[in-house]
């Protein structure tokens, strides 16, 4: 009997050591941090260089609390015929195949540069507004959403591509060449119809889905500034060289104002930020009963896609790596910025502080460990760009003017209406040098200011005379719809190089008078660096 006890107690002290052994390796299974990145067009996971090994190295040191694994997300950018709704499916069945399963603490990070913003945010979207339960379980676990110049409102480059390169063979012969989709090419230039139907519809749902919240973070890039630093003089001389000039003479993004370029060389500021102000007919039809036969500042809403609105930096950068300086490239990390105080990148060190989010306390980062981390980055970058984020902003200038434009069933709208050249026709300004009556135009074209409502202490100019994009139209004969897209800025009246409050709204009188059709009187709010979007159904 005495043997039997022996061998009960044994055996229950055996069991009792292997329910703590097992109850101390649950406690130290640490909850995940998955970082996924989303490249962009032609692009793919190299396109980060060595962005996923610091962020894992310096996250795991700021707060040990998560293990922090990175993910790359690769698609289908560059095959014929593919469309953003494939990347966004592909991108569901590799979060379902990469990340089976998903534990309560879990999170997820998304780090996506170029049209993989849009790919990202559309995918969110989708999400938020369906019926899939999988895919809400990956959306609730999203607490850090970077996107690094993506042409949210299209881009300028790939008008350029498809609207000056008539020859369908040439245009192939880049799009294999270069690994560009035709059809990606399409959905992402400014003014597309996909573009507009996904604001069109954001604008509808807007204040509806405020429970959520990403976390995003919009970084914008412009070209580096080239006065009093040689290294930036050197930066763009090595890159135009003799093309300069004329580089400047045809695609200048600065729009004939202030110092600054407004643009990383494919996205223009406005394009860059998810967030903007929108006026639709539909809406105000569906409250009302009717639309507004003239539109007022105060009918202009802002955009509220999720609980707290993106967070907008401002950085020196350019889209992609080009010449001999790739610290400037804002997606590709050189590798040595696993060390911070060697890393001279542009977007690193915002894209670690936003995904650290040690302001949370609720993170429990080392706060020691983060600042010195970051205080090893700014000294690192510094050389490189005393420019603040803050003080780019001020000297921004650039807007887009969006308007979405939906015609009768069965009217036919004028050829001239459907010209970039000559549709200001009908979209009346009244220029502060008089107007051509023939054209509707500037008198002085090169000029092109408009007269400005009272007081008059700043100046609009609606597209630049010699920008190519610019002025953007795009007619779906199929839907009767003309797209509209114009590219402008706000100058003080003291001169471009003057300052102005770029955290006010100036505003931009117009009247669209189309023959056949009901005249629409309104003033439009402008504000540098935003899209200022108008969906219209005309009469």
């Amino acid at each position: 009997m005495k043997k039997y006890l022996l061998l009960f107690s044994l055996v229950m002290l055996a069991s009792c050591e292997t329910v703590k052994t097992s109850m101390r390796t649950l406690a130290s299974v640490k909850p995940k941090n998955y970082i996924i990145t989303i490249h962009g067009l032609s692009g793919s996971p190299q396109s980060f260089g060595g962005l996923l090994p610091a962020l894992e190295e310096h996250l795991s040191q700021i707060n040990p609390n998560y293990e922090y694994i990175g993910k790359e997300f690769k698609y289908s950018s560059g095959q014929k015929g593919a469309e953003i709704e494939r990347f966004v499916s592909e991108f569901e069945n590799y979060l379902i195949k990469e990340i089976p399963v998903l534990n309560d603490g879990d999170r997820i990070s998304i780090v996506a540069h170029s049209q993989g913003g849009l790919v990202g945010y559309i995918w969110y979207l989708k999400t938020l507004d369906g019926v899939d339960l999988k895919q809400k379980a990956y959306m609730e676990k999203v607490n850090g959403f970077v996107t690094l110049s993506s042409p949210f409102w299209g881009s300028r480059t790939t008008f350029l591509l498809k609207q000056f390169i008539p020859s369908e063979y040439v245009q192939n012969f880049i799009y294999e060449n270069f690994n560009f989709g035709d059809q990606e090419v399409t959905d992402i230039t400014a003014a597309s119809e996909k573009i507009y139907d996904y604001f069109s519809k954001m604008a509808s749902k807007t204040s509806v889905n405020s429970y959520y919240d990403p976390r995003m973070l919009n970084v914008i890039a412009v070209v580096p500034e080239t006065k009093g630093d040689e290294l930036k003089k050197g930066f763009l001389n090595s890159i135009f060289s003799d093309l300069k000039k004329q580089f400047v003479k045809i695609f200048d993004y600065r729009l004939n104002v202030g110092s600054r370029w407004e643009s990383d060389q494919a996205v223009n500021v406005s394009s860059g930020r998810l967030g903007f102000y929108y006026y639709s007919d539909t809406i105000v039809q569906n409250i009302t009963g009717e639309k507004k036969a003239n539109i007022e500042m105060p009918d202009f809403e802002y955009s509220r896609f999720f609980k707290t609105d993106p967070k907008v930096i401002y950085v020196e950068g350019v889209h992609a790596n080009v010449g001999s300086y790739p610290n400037y490239a804002v997606a590709e990390v050189p590798d040595i910025c696993i060390e911070p105080d060697k890393c001279q990148h542009p977007t690193y060190i915002h894209i670690l502080k936003h995904l650290a989010n040690c302001d949370d306390a609720k993170n429990l980062c080392r706060m020691d460990r983060y600042n010195n981390i970051v205080k090893q980055l700014e000294v690192a970058r510094e050389p490189l760009s005393k420019e603040s984020s803050e003080s780019i902003h001020s000297e921004l200038r650039t807007f887009n003017l969006a308007l979405d434009i939906n015609f009768p069933k069965n009217f036919i709208p004028p050829k001239e209406l459907l010209d970039s050249g000559s549709v200001m026709k009908f979209l009346q300004v009244e220029y502060l040098n008089g107007n051509d009556p023939k054209k509707q135009l500037a008198v002085a074209q090169r000029d092109g200011l408009i007269k400005s409502i009272s007081p008059i202490n700043f100046q609009i100019r609606l597209g630049r005379f010699r920008e190519w994009g610019s002025r953007i139209v795009n007619y779906s004969a199929e839907r009767n719809q003309l797209n509209i897209q114009i590219t402008g800025n706000v100058q003080s009246a003291g001169g471009p190089e003057k300052a102005i409050d770029v955290n006010k709204k100036y505003p931009l009188q117009m009247i669209i008078n189309i023959p056949g059709l009901k005249k629409r009187k309104m003033v439009i709010p402008l504000q540098p660096s935003y899209t200022t979007f108008l969906d219209l159904q005309l009469d």
